[in-house]
């Protein structure tokens, strides 16, 4: 513990073990990371109406809960997977969306999962990326 009562996290540090893919049963399944983020999304925006000025502040908060909840639920089933997650709102006024991500990466490592909500005031997309650390 540091002078202030805070205890630093402790950091994992991975050593070289040469794998250049995940384990049987390691590779990054996407149902199970898009049930636990339709979840999230649904508990979170049921009852949210769009406002632009506090969207980026709701897309970020959800953004964090997604990627604390995953990683629990990840790190059981799937480590040395990097993630990164996308949160998008809109005003659901009528208009169409289109996101699109680019990236280069391994199809047989790598996976995503993609979790959309929607009610009578908002659209909210959210992506999860994960990357196999080698």
């Amino acid at each position: 513990m540091d002078e202030g009562g805070y205890q630093q996290p402790e950091i994992k540090i991975y050593e070289n073990s040469y794998r250049m893919d995940p384990k049987p049963g390691e590779k990054f399944l996407k149902a199970a990371v898009e049930a636990k983020a339709n979840e999230i999304l649904e508990k979170e925006l049921n009852a949210e109406v769009y406002n632009a000025n506090t969207s980026l502040q709701i897309s970020k908060d959800i953004a964090g809960k997604l990627l604390a909840q995953i990683k629990v639920l990840i790190e059981m089933n799937y480590p040395r997977y990097k993630f990164i997650v996308q949160v998008t709102i809109t005003s659901a006024t009528g208009q169409g969306l289109r996101i699109a991500s680019r990236c280069l990466w391994d199809p047989k490592k790598d996976n995503f999962a993609t979790a959309i909500f929607k009610n009578s005031s908002l659209k909210c997309v959210a992506m999860i990326f994960g990357c196999f650390y080698e």
